[in-house]
Formats: structure tokens, sequence, C-alpha cells
């Protein structure tokens, strides 16, 4: 059974699972939006330093391409983005490399939080690596994600990374913001509206 956190430690994990664009960071030419890190994050590609990361691991019961179009449905996104007690709305979804991905999260309490994020490196059924543009109403540093996926004999290991730019910050989400369990909840549902 799912445990229903706050809906303000939801909405702030989210923030720190789905990542942070740097309000000084670089920008994306072909969208215009800002870029902190690198677009490549596969066998340490990244310019960002693992040392101040969470990774969530989750074995599904199914093949990568269920999980990659749950990935690429608003509808099903609707019902699985978030943890526990979460819906949303999906306004863009443009799953490529510089895309736009615009969705406002219903919290369980009634409030409505709004959240964009920019696509820096796509690899269909295999890597989803994006940043959201950040919440200066949460105080939230910027970071990155990285969302693997990796099919063996019918069964998919999906792995989600958020990389953060101090131990600090780390902190703050792990402590204050239950990233973890938030983050655990996400997949689990996520395997749900996959199948």
């Amino acid at each position: 059974m799912l445990k229903v956190l706050p809906a303000l430690t939801i909405i702030v994990l989210l923030t720190m699972i789905f990542g942070c664009a740097s309000p000084g960071g670089k920008t994306d030419e072909s969208t215009n939006q800002p870029r902190l890190f690198s677009s490549v994050a596969r066998s340490g590609g990244s310019g960002m330093d693992d040392s101040y990361s969470i990774t969530v691991t989750r074995d599904m019961n199914l093949p990568a391409e269920r999980v990659w179009t749950a990935w690429n449905s608003p509808e099903k996104i609707a019902k699985w983005w978030g943890p526990a007690g979460f819906t949303s709305t999906v306004k863009q979804l443009d799953v490529r490399d510089g895309g736009r991905f615009e969705v406002i999260m219903h919290g369980p309490d009634g409030i409505d939080y709004p959240n964009v994020y920019v696509f820096d490196h796509v690899e269909k059924r295999k890597q989803l690596v994006y940043t959201n543009l950040g919440s200066k109403e949460f105080g939230l540093a910027p970071f990155q994600s990285v969302f693997d996926i990796e099919e063996s004999g019918g069964r998919t290991r999906v792995t989600l990374k958020a990389r953060f730019i101090s131990e600090e910050d780390k902190r703050k989400h792990v402590e204050q913001f239950h990233a973890i369990e938030g983050a655990r909840q996400l997949l689990q549902r996520l395997e749900e509206q996959a199948k």
C-alpha cells in the first residue's frame, strides 16, 4: 500500500526528482531554455558529479516498450506522474532532445503545482535526461534527473537518479521532502500504468 505524503513535501520532492535548471546556466540553442548540465549522462559522460545523488531502482515484470509508451502517453502520465494521491494534467509533451514537458500536478490537498521540464537527452526505450526550469517559491537549487530503462528477458529495470549540486541540497531533499520514498512511489505507479 502506498503512503500519502503531505502536498508541499510532494511538490518539492517531484521538483527534486525531475531536476532544476540554473538561473545562470547555459542556454540550449535549439530551445532557448536554460541548461545547467551536460546532455550526455550515460557512462560518466555528464559534467555532473554523482557524489551528491540519490538513486532508486525498480524491476518491472514487463518489456521496456511498455515503460516507454507510458512515458509518451499524456493519458498514462496523468495517472502516474508523482507520488500516491496525485493526478496530473499534461499541457505539452514533446519527448525528444530539447523537447518540453509541461504538466500541472494536482495534489491530494486540492492545490495545483505547475511544472515545466526540458529534455536534455532522449534515447528511445533506454534513457531520458531532463531538467525542471526550477522553483524560486520552494528555494530549490539546480539538479538533473536521469531515467534509465534496461530490458532483459522480457523484464525491465528502471533506475531514476537525481543529481544535486551539493551534499546540503541532497540532504535537504532526502530528509525534509522524503525524496527517496516519493521516487519509489512514482516508479510503482509508473509500473501500474505501463501494464
